[in-house]
């Protein structure tokens, strides 16, 4: 009698222990689905990152071609300046040497006393210094 008594005890502690083991184990899995869903909701943030750095880099790509673009253009500006530039400095030599040839002629011209002269020297004059050829 003292035996089952002491085996019914040892029953009941060992029942205790096991059925503290499984809400252990319960609150273990109940914790494990919390953090299952944690993972998930990480990941899908992290998907959700990656999409938005890949994309960030093709706009990165696309405006670093616009600029390049751009520096082209700027670049085909400023050479189209400077060629403008040399042909308004050719231009205006261009009419220095004309007025000064037509100052020539004119002096020479009267100087022969024929204005028919003057004029067609000033044409030939003109003709031969005309940088557009």
């Amino acid at each position: 009698s003292a035996r089952v008594a002491a085996s019914a005890a040892t029953s009941a502690a060992l029942q205790q222990a096991l059925d503290e083991k499984v809400a252990e184990t319960e609150a273990l899995r109940t914790a494990l689905g919390c953090r299952s869903a944690e993972v998930a909701t990480l990941s899908a943030q992290l998907s959700a990152l990656r999409a938005r750095a890949t994309h960030a880099e093709s706009a990165a790509a696309e405006l670093q071609g616009e600029l390049q673009g751009v520096q082209q253009a700027g670049e085909a500006a400023a050479r189209e300046e400077a060629a403008a530039a040399a042909w308004a400095a050719a231009a205006k030599a261009w009419a220095e040497e004309a007025v000064s040839a037509v100052a020539e002629t004119a002096t020479a011209a009267e100087a022969a006393g024929s204005r028919a002269g003057a004029v067609s020297l000033l044409g030939a004059v003109v003709e031969e210094r005309d940088p557009r050829g």
